[in-house]
């Protein structure tokens, strides 16, 4: 269920509740190589050196996960009235 087209962008919001391995307390930009390649300008956007739980791009992550979530209820609403109709034909048979 969680893996429906929308839904996923939840986990988004967990990374600004990850301490960064490079330098985790240092709130300027990083220049660094990381696995071969030069990774320069790199953002810390950790909740505990900057104070806030925001990155570029969190908030707006929740727009596609609107009509994901709405599918779900949608999906599981339908089940459980289609349930509850075969339950009653049932039971007044």
């Amino acid at each position: 269920m969680w893996n429906h087209p929308g839904v996923a962008e939840f986990t988004h919001f967990i990374f600004p509740l990850i301490k960064p391995a490079i330098l985790p307390d240092d709130p300027q930009a990083v220049t660094q190589v990381v696995n071969g390649t030069l990774v320069e300008n790199m953002r810390n956007y950790f909740v505990g050196t900057t104070g806030q739980y925001y990155f570029p791009g969190l908030y707006t992550a929740v727009l596609p996960m609107l009509p994901g979530i709405y599918g779900i209820y949608a999906v599981i609403r339908e089940s459980l009235r289609r349930r509850s109709a075969t339950a009653f034909s049932i039971r007044h048979a």
